[in-house]
């Protein structure tokens, strides 16, 4: 059966954005109720949580984030005490660079402004989606052939 695949391996497989890992502590509310949620890594469309009590799957959580406030994300996997979450959308590029700011991976105590500088460079160079490599090529070709077409268009209104 092709369905027995461990959810984490299903999620992975679906995810598109690149994380980043991060630690962070940040507010959330989980079936209403605030907690703490720590959060291990980081992309503008999901964050891998280390929740307690655990969280489980289609559990909806919101989760305050730096710059952007509170965001829904929906669990897509649970363990013990990880989870998978992906958001409700996506965050934005700039609540995704604050909140890697906000993280004592990439900012330990007595980082100097130069790591941070290029630790948010990094981060920016992230991209949000790719397309997959064939419409990647297609794209290339067509829009090669594409700007031709002005070209032989003067050439054939000048010589006929």
């Amino acid at each position: 059966m092709q369905n027995e695949k461990q959810p984490i391996q299903q999620f992975l497989e679906r995810r598109y954005a690149s994380r980043r890992p991060v630690s962070l502590k940040l507010p959330a509310w989980v079936d209403g109720q605030e907690q703490v949620l720590g959060v291990r890594d980081l992309s503008q469309t999901g964050f891998l949580a280390e929740a307690t009590p655990p969280l489980r799957i289609d559990q909806v959580v919101e989760l305050e984030l730096p710059h952007e406030g509170r965001k829904k994300a929906t669990v897509v996997w649970a363990g013990e005490e990880l989870a998978g979450c992906t958001f409700v959308g996506s965050i934005s590029r700039a609540s995704y660079s604050a909140a890697l700011l906000k993280s004592q991976i990439l900012h330990p105590q007595g980082a100097n402004q130069e790591q941070a500088a290029e630790a948010i460079t990094v981060a920016e160079d992230d991209p949000v989606e790719k397309l997959p490599m064939g419409l990647r090529v297609a794209v290339m070709v067509i829009g090669g052939a594409l700007a031709w077409v002005p070209v032989l268009a003067i050439a054939y209104w000048l010589f006929g």
